[in-house]
């Protein structure tokens, strides 16, 4: 079984050969019938129960008061995968037990602004960085990142906290995608440039990385970790000490030449990225608007509790929330485990609408309706509309 393996694999190495000091703390493997809880405190060291909604994703969790990984073995088709997708979630739970503070302001990203400049001086900043990783010459490698440095700190001034909401997600999820290819690297004994062949082309992907502006992030954020790692030797244990972001902590070990002015002139291949990213999102709005089934809208006052950010499209005033959604309506916690879209008003933790799709309608009542799987809501309902109207709460 592989999860067996991925355990064996775990006890035959020191986390510590990934990061100084690095503490293991508990962590799962589950699917969709039971749950492998190892590691933790308050259990014995291999305990399995049924699996319950707390494992919807590949994540760290507080589990019974104490931070677990978890990961969904279905998902992937070898152990190597695996194991090096639990020492990423592993390190969130050492990032947890050092108390990191660096984590970025997730409703910023929701909103994140799609505009041409930025676009140009992303692309041109990611390549630089590239770049500067494979350069062997040391005058070479110092002109490339400078000129990193001066194309970032530019767009840094034309996107203000979004930029600042970039660095935040490098200081969290790079170094654990940095150890996470060093994980599959030792797990699957492959030499470490074909390795990051895979997170290379993620990284170099010019339309998915302005289309999935977080997860790029992760690719961002390793690099400027392998880039250390031909600096200095120390930048682990100085990073963990510091509230720094790692952005920061970089420009420290570089020799910062005069400034040059840098120039925006959005080009072609920006005009394209810019409608491709505006077109995807158009596509995954109208696709689950055509959806088969019964379609609810559900009016009124309601406030966002949960989502997960990793699988959010935003478009105008609507959000599609792809994975899960906690919400109270009227006064009452709600959780709704399928692709949901929201409409919202001024702040994007307050919607005035939600559509949902079932495979069959709800029983209706003449003042609440109730669902599988989700309970019964309070409200009036509107046959025609196929509207359920919420009241306020009391």
């Amino acid at each position: 079984m592989r999860d067996v393996k991925v355990r064996d694999m775990m006890k035959n190495i020191s986390l510590e050969y990934y990061w100084p000091n690095f503490k293991c703390v508990a962590y799962c493997l589950y699917n969709s019938e039971i749950v492998h809880l190892y590691n933790h405190p308050n259990y014995p060291s291999d305990t399995i129960f049924p699996w319950n909604d707390q494992f919807t994703a590949d994540t760290l969790i507080v589990y019974e008061d104490y931070p677990t990984a978890i990961v969904n073995i279905e998902r992937y088709k070898d152990s190597e995968t695996i194991y090096s997708l639990i020492i990423h979630e592993l390190f969130h739970g050492y990032q947890y037990l050092y108390s990191e503070s660096r984590f970025p302001n997730e409703l910023l990203g929701v909103q994140y602004p799609l505009l041409l400049e930025n676009i140009k001086l992303r692309n041109k900043e990611r390549k630089l960085l590239y770049q500067a990783f494979n350069e062997q010459k040391k005058g070479v490698k110092l002109q490339l990142l400078n000129e990193f440095i001066f194309t970032r700190e530019k767009r840094g001034e034309l996107m203000g906290e979004y930029a600042q909401y970039e660095f935040h997600i490098e200081s969290v999820e790079g170094p654990a995608w940095y150890i996470e290819s060093k994980a599959l690297q030792k797990a699957s004994n492959l030499p470490f440039d074909e390795i990051l062949k895979t997170y290379s082309s993620t990284f170099l992907d010019e339309y998915r990385s302005n289309l999935q502006i977080r997860v790029s992030c992760y690719g961002s954020g390793m690099f400027l970790c392998l880039l250390l790692d031909q600096l200095t030797d120390s930048w682990k244990e100085a990073f963990t000490r510091s509230k720094k972001t790692l952005y920061e902590i970089f420009k420290e070990h570089i020799d910062i030449l005069p400034s040059h002015p840098i120039k925006i002139s959005p080009d072609d291949e920006a005009m394209s990225i810019f409608n491709y990213v505006k077109g995807e999102k158009e596509k995954v709005f109208e696709s689950f608007i055509n959806n088969k089934g019964f379609h609810l809208l559900i009016e009124g006052n309601m406030t966002v509790t949960s989502f997960d950010p990793m699988n959010i499209v935003s478009l105008n005033n609507h959000l599609l929330h792809q994975n899960f959604i906690k919400l109270i309506i009227s006064g009452k916690d709600y959780y709704f485990t399928q692709p949901v879209l929201a409409r919202f008003t001024e702040k994007i933790q307050t919607i005035n609408q939600l559509h949902l799709i079932f495979e069959k309608k709800p029983t209706i009542f003449s003042n609440h309706i109730e669902i599988d799987g989700i309970g019964k809501i309070e409200g009036i309902y509107d046959e025609s509309n196929q509207v359920l109207k919420v009241p306020e709460k009391g």
